[in-house]
């Protein structure tokens, strides 16, 4: 499937080199306000992406550095809030969606908590093979939530 331009207000294809993060991190830092976040779920935001694309190019890609991540973005204003929604595909040839899981926070050791942390701070996270190319496409939502005085 392809996007439509006017669907989603930025698109953009990234090369899988984790010093091209900054861009993406950068993006959503802008955007994010622009769509009606506050600047702590913003930073969630950042954080929850930079850690998918991160296991992207890292378990899904295995660091080689010429593969591909789009990402698309566009606010969301619906009946769950006001929002952001961030699509990322990949095209991981060996990743099937059964393979993503959270680890077991019992187990005491460093890393493997990227997964958590989307689950945690994101308000939608759905994994699908992509349905018009090798891949995942994970979809990321975030919704504006009023602070309670």
């Amino acid at each position: 499937m392809i996007f439509d331009a006017n669907e989603y207000h930025v698109q953009m294809r990234v090369i899988s080199q984790p010093q091209y993060l900054c861009v993406i991190r950068s993006v959503i830092n802008v955007i994010g306000g622009k769509c009606g976040l506050s600047s702590t779920e913003t930073d969630h935001v950042v954080l929850a992406v930079d850690e998918a694309v991160t296991n992207v190019i890292r378990h899904g890609y295995k660091d080689e550095p010429d593969k591909e991540v789009d990402i698309s973005i566009r606010p969301i204003n619906d009946k769950d809030g006001q929002g952001i929604e961030i699509i990322l595909d990949d095209q991981c040839a060996d990743i099937k969606i059964e393979q993503i899981q959270k680890r077991d926070l019992s187990e005491l050791k460093p890393g493997g908590l990227g997964i958590h942390i989307l689950y945690r701070i994101m308000d939608h996270v759905q994994y699908d093979q992509r349905p018009d190319a090798q891949g995942i496409r994970l979809t990321l939502r975030k919704f504006h939530k009023q602070q309670q005085d």
